[in-house]
């Protein structure tokens, strides 16, 4: 099923899995996918950025360099570089 949304930026357009999963694509090119089995969202930025979030809380930012920020529920943050090095703090 394709649906099309109203919002501030322009239409939203909507596609409805027979899984449940819910592909949306918003003007300007960003794409939010919702995997149902998983009950996980990955939104890809047009720069290439992406975002996850996991239902544990856990949210992960992945830039097209390889750069990544891993923000675990207990407010870990975890930086992990292109050349693979790690830093944590905690925020």
């Amino acid at each position: 099923l394709k649906d099309m949304s109203p919002s501030l930026e322009g239409p939203i357009a909507a596609v409805y899995f027979t899984n449940g999963d819910v592909k949306r694509t918003h003007p300007g090119g960003r794409v939010e996918y919702f995997y149902r089995e998983v009950d996980t969202w990955h939104t890809t930025h047009p720069g290439g950025g992406e975002v996850y979030h996991f239902p544990s809380g856990q949210t992960e930012a992945h830039g097209p360099n390889g750069y990544k920020e891993i923000l675990f529920p207990d407010g870990l943050l975890r930086r992990v570089f292109p050349d693979g090095r790690e830093e944590d703090e905690v925020v």
